[in-house]
């Protein structure tokens, strides 16, 4: 049987084809009421999984490029294809598939791939995207997106705190959900960034929310706050862009390798410039706005962070008594 499907199998094809019948056999595998669940994204995921298989047969894919991006792995060849051909915001089962060029070993092929991802992709969000990031991402960049969505989820809570006066205050009279911590792992998992400009950029960002978050705790204006917090938020989404591994993991056809290498790097270097430039107006704001931690503030956050750590940690100590002395 192997032999006979073989002998049916192009060694070729594009990745409209490859698109095309990915959602085909999916609308046929997939029930009504599950392909509702099954968005662009997923749907660009399930195709990058399928295409695996497809070059482990020698199957090679025209035009298909795909990497580790804002969501994972994420192929641009099949994001351009679906908002040009249906749109955005449209799931599987509104899809309207066109003529399809593909030999029925490679449609066999697809269509055992799917029903073997088919539990995965019918989870609900917090399932499917721990699936993702825990077990399908490389062990290299888990803990980075995985950090991520706590650090995205940890910002929420606290605007969502400040909004309705509902403060979880910790055992040091806290209310940031541990923030630093989670800012400390982040820089842990930071291995493949060796760009000095956006590590910078990182380390710039990430003070001015530990400083913002300071004066949260210390009871500052929280109208103020809340205005920071959200021009962070919406600067957090382009700065995560350039700090993925894209570039170290792109795979695909390699004549669109490098037009897309080409492509991002020019993204990340305009991203870089715009990022640096509301960073430092950002920092302005907070010290016009008295958003600037006092050195009694800073001193307590200090010894807060002393008392958390095991008694032999000498550094954070040390930097606590030369803060003394000013």
């Amino acid at each position: 049987m192997a032999d006979f499907w073989g002998d049916l199998m192009e060694n070729t094809i594009n990745t409209d084809d490859l698109i095309f019948c990915v959602i085909n056999e999916s609308q046929k595998i997939f029930k009504n009421q599950e392909q509702r669940y099954i968005g662009s994204l997923r749907l660009n995921k399930l195709t990058i999984l399928v295409s695996e298989e497809l070059e482990r047969n020698d199957i090679k894919i025209e035009g298909f490029v795909w990497g580790y991006y804002r969501h994972g792995f994420y192929s641009r060849s099949v994001g351009n294809f679906l908002k040009l051909n249906f749109g955005e915001q449209i799931n599987l089962s509104q899809m309207d598939v066109g003529e399809i060029h593909v030999s029925s070993g490679v449609v066999s092929l697809i269509r055992d791939v799917i029903v073997k991802l088919h539990a995965y992709f019918v989870r609900n969000k917090k399932v499917f995207t721990k699936w993702i990031y825990g077990e399908i991402t490389p062990p290299l960049y888990r803990d980075f997106y995985l950090t991520n969505k706590r650090f995205e989820a940890c910002l929420e809570e606290i605007r969502k705190d400040i909004l309705e006066n509902n403060s979880q205050i910790t055992l040091f009279g806290e209310k940031d959900h541990n923030i630093s911590e989670i800012i400390s792992k982040y820089y842990l998992s930071l291995e493949h960034v060796n760009d000095e400009e956006r590590f910078e950029l990182f380390r710039k960002f990430t003070d001015i929310v530990e400083l913002v978050i300071l004066k949260w705790n210390n009871g500052f204006n929280p109208s103020k706050v809340i205005i920071v917090l959200d021009q962070l938020l919406k600067i957090y989404k382009d700065l995560f862009a350039i700090l993925t591994p894209y570039l170290e993991t792109l795979r695909g056809d390699e004549r669109v390798i490098e037009k897309e290498i080409l492509k991002h790097k020019r993204m990340v270097q305009v991203f870089k410039v715009r990022l640096n430039n509301e960073l430092d107006e950002l920092y302005e704001k907070l010290e016009m706005d008295g958003l600037m931690p006092t050195l009694d503030e800073l001193s307590n956050e200090i010894e807060g962070l002393y008392q958390r750590l095991p008694e032999n940690s000498k550094s954070i100590k040390e930097l606590y008594d030369m803060n003394q002395g000013f």
